[in-house]
């Protein structure tokens, strides 16, 4: 019990006992990244009520990414709580290690540290992935030497720990919301970790716990709408190395980079043994993941009635064994469930519906031993079960198994699919009691009968279709089935086999009111800026990326509820309204015939505004403007289909390659292709692209960049300027610095694609 007055607290303060403190704002600065704590609590059964107490560790002003120091470390004990604590501008908010029966209640450790994105709408860079493959020594939080980003920092750390509880916490705004690595048995319910740049709860080596009832929407990164979709090894849940027997219901994850990422370790990569195993994930909202609604690799699982709506992925289960999926939601899905090298695993009572293909069972024959685990263990894809499942309106294959012994098929309804059930290799296939509807027949040969050419949602590389009608509401007919009831301590659950869970629904939704009563918002609403996830708390102006050419520039008017209108503008006339509701769409044409700089700003009124850095205002009169320096470049675009004769690796085959007749051409504004078709009508391998055209710019420096997979190679009046990018590569970017004379340029551009992801995109800008 605490009884004594309110204390105050001072950078160095050890607390030992229960205490109440004084609710002031504490400016304390740590000296060091993160080793160095701001306030120690230690000891037995210690209550630390901040009484809504604030702690800044920098200003308001200081970029995320400079943002430093550990606030707040609970060194070992049992029953410290922590509540009603504010703790913002560090790089780690709270790292608890060795401590038994810690509470965090009531707490906001929103706007800590996060790494500056350097991809933009236009381009990816490789350099924004994440890895939290290794975590044997505190690496998510303290990198793994020096010069090492800890992607894991920015909101709460526990290590060690056991019978925790954390709950009606909040993190937004940081790169990482709730991180636990060797800590068993807590419980983690009624938390907002949303809009998040990193991970909104993670777990290493962590198992018993249940996790329930939090809203852990957009924890993303890697995502342009139309341009790329590969999420960086962002996720609203991780699960790595050896966690087991974990709990994870009815949280609404939307719009993470992968909703559920689960990945069994590097322990069990190198021995076989282990993994992630037995964890129950029931009655979640995984939609509008860029990449995988649930990836869950080389484990055993169990899933029931989740909800996977408009992911590249709804299931990657690679290496997955005697896992389950039972009563589960997809729909407009690029591909609904994907396992490779599977093996003994349920699909039974699941509903598919107007996803591009539906299940894909396959193994590699003859695969490189790559990694150990194929070494160690038996990776021959067989025994699945495919049962009781409903498939609506699939734009491609239903079901298609490729290289897989003993599959059983039975009870499934088939409605509107061209290719209910495709073979093709070896393949042992019992089907018993399927129906089909106004569909294909039910088994054939993938060589037998050609899909249909018919646009789906998402493209192969993830990215969403462009060119497919807009989607104006996801009608799932999705209801959460577990029995959760909010603000009460989590029961045990029945099993998934048993669907009787009870009559009370609690659907996981978005906890963020600004955003509810929206609509059904798809992928289209991600939107990452450079410092992560945008959550439409501040106004923004966005240049569309359907805008693929045109004099016209497009900007879409984002934010809270309110007006905006032009105060002023540069370099461009608007045409059209310039003012107007909250969102809203505001259209510019920029001068034309040569390069120019162009500048809108804007202003805004209407609801509270909390900007990018946290900080809050009343919502009146706050500027927002957008800057963009334009290169007319009519860009002609030509498609070569290579072989091995013309090679454009090789100095003959190359020129071969030019002499043979294009399979595609366009025109275009911006260079800006990307996925392994990078354009409609184009092969996934094996093409090459030239592209030339025109620009006129005022005399001085300025810089080509290029991001290119897989070689490509660039040139200004007949003159090369970027030569070392003529090889089989990721995405990766390069630049030429190019002083430029008064006048007409010619710019010549050529690439090519060997397989797997491709992309061209370049840019001419000026030099800073």
């Amino acid at each position: 019990m605490i009884a004594q007055a309110p204390i105050s607290l001072n950078v160095g303060s050890v607390i030992t006992h229960s205490v109440r403190i004084r609710p002031e704002t504490y400016s304390l600065t740590a000296k060091d990244p993160i080793k160095t704590p701001v306030i120690v609590i230690r000891g037995d059964n210690i209550t630390v009520d901040f009484n809504n107490a604030t702690l800044r560790g920098t200003s308001t002003q200081t970029p995320p990414d400079q943002r430093r120091g550990l606030a707040i470390l609970v060194d070992g004990g049992r029953n410290v709580t922590i509540k009603n604590a504010k703790i913002h501008g560090y790089r780690l908010a709270i790292y608890a290690r060795n401590t038994v029966g810690l509470t965090l209640q009531n707490c906001d450790w929103s706007y800590n540290w996060k790494q500056h994105l350097k991809s933009t709408p236009e381009r990816e860079d490789e350099s924004d992935w994440m890895s939290f493959h290794h975590n044997e020594h505190d690496e998510w939080i303290y990198g793994s030497g020096p010069g090492d980003t800890a992607f894991g920092c920015g909101g709460t750390y526990l290590s060690g720990c056991r019978q925790f509880h954390v709950d009606h916490c909040t993190d937004t705004g940081s790169q990482c919301g709730l991180m636990l690595n060797r800590s068993n048995e807590g419980y983690v319910f009624e938390n907002d970790f949303s809009f998040l740049s990193g991970i909104g709860i993670g777990l290493y080596r962590s198992s018993n716990n249940q996790i329930f009832n939090n809203s852990i929407d957009y924890c993303v990164r890697g995502y342009s709408h139309g341009i790329y979709s590969r999420g960086q090894d962002s996720a609203s849940i991780l699960i790595y190395e050896q966690s087991n027997h974990n709990e994870f219901i009815s949280n609404s994850a939307t719009r993470g980079g992968d909703g559920f990422f689960l990945w069994a370790g590097q322990t069990t990569m190198d021995t076989g043994k282990g993994g992630c195993n037995d964890n129950y994930v029931m009655s979640n909202d995984f939609s509008h993941a860029p990449t995988n609604g649930i990836e869950a690799t080389f484990s055993r699982n169990q899933f029931a009635d989740n909800r996977c709506v408009e992911c590249w992925h709804g299931v990657w289960g690679g290496f997955s064994y005697e896992s389950k999926w039972l009563a589960n939601v997809f729909q407009y899905d690029g591909q609904a469930f994907a396992i490779e090298h599977g093996q003994d695993n349920t699909i039974q009572a699941n509903t598919f519906d107007h996803n591009d293909k539906d299940i894909a069972l396959w193994m590699t024959v003859n695969r490189k031993a790559d990694i150990p685990y194929i070494q160690y263990r038996d990776t021959a894809s067989k025994n699945p079960i495919i049962a009781y499942n409903q498939f609506n309106s699939c734009w491609g294959r239903s079901v298609s198994v490729t290289d897989t012994s003993n599959v059983d098929v039975r009870g499934n309804v088939f409605r509107d699919c061209p290719q209910p059930l495709a073979w093709r290799g070896k393949v042992e296939l019992k089907t018993a009691n399927n129906s089909s509807i106004q569909s294909g027949d039910l088994s054939t040969n993938f060589a037998d009968a050609p899909l249909p050419k018919t646009p789906s949602v998402l493209r192969g590389d993830g990215s969403n279709n462009l060119d497919h009608p807009p989607l104006t509401q996801f009608e799932t007919k999705w209801v959460s089935l577990h029995t959760v009831s909010r603000g009460k301590s989590p029961k045990k659950h029945a099993s998934a086999d048993n669907k009787a869970v009870g009559s009370a629904v609690r659907i996981p939704s978005l906890a963020w009111d600004h955003l509810r009563g929206s609509g059904e918002w798809g992928r289209d609403h991600i939107i990452v800026t450079e410092w992560g996830p945008y959550d439409y708390r501040y106004p923004m102006l966005l240049r569309s990326t359907s805008q693929k050419s045109g004099a016209l520039v497009h900007l879409k008017v984002l934010g809270p509820k309110g007006e905006w209108s032009v105060k002023s503008i540069s370099g461009a006339a608007v045409v059209g309204e310039n003012h107007g509701p909250v969102p809203g769409d505001l259209t510019l044409k920029p001068q034309t015939g040569s390069a120019t700089d162009y500048r809108v700003q804007c202003v805004f009124n209407g609801g509270p505004v909390t900007s990018t850095f946290g900080v809050p205002s009343s919502g009146k009169s706050v500027p927002f403007s957008y800057s963009e320096f334009v290169a007319p470049i009519d860009w002609h675009v030509t498609w070569y289909k290579w072989d091995a004769l013309s090679d454009p690796r090789k100095i003959d085959g190359w020129r071969w390659l030019l002499s043979s007749p294009p399979i595609k051409t366009d025109r275009t504004s911006k260079l800006q292709y990307s996925g392994a078709a990078m354009a409609p009508g184009l092969p996934e391998d094996h093409y090459a692209t030239v592209a030339e055209g025109d620009v006129t710019v005022a005399a001085g420096k300025y810089v080509l960049d290029m991001t290119t997979d897989d070689g490509a190679r660039a040139f200004v009046d007949g003159k090369p300027v970027i030569t070392d990018a003529w090889h089989y590569q990721g995405p990766t970017q390069y630049t030429a610095l190019l002083p430029l004379s008064a006048g007409k340029h010619h710019l010549r551009i050529e690439h090519f694609q060997i397989d797997g992801y491709a992309t061209l995109q370049v840019d001419l800008k000026r030099a800073p």
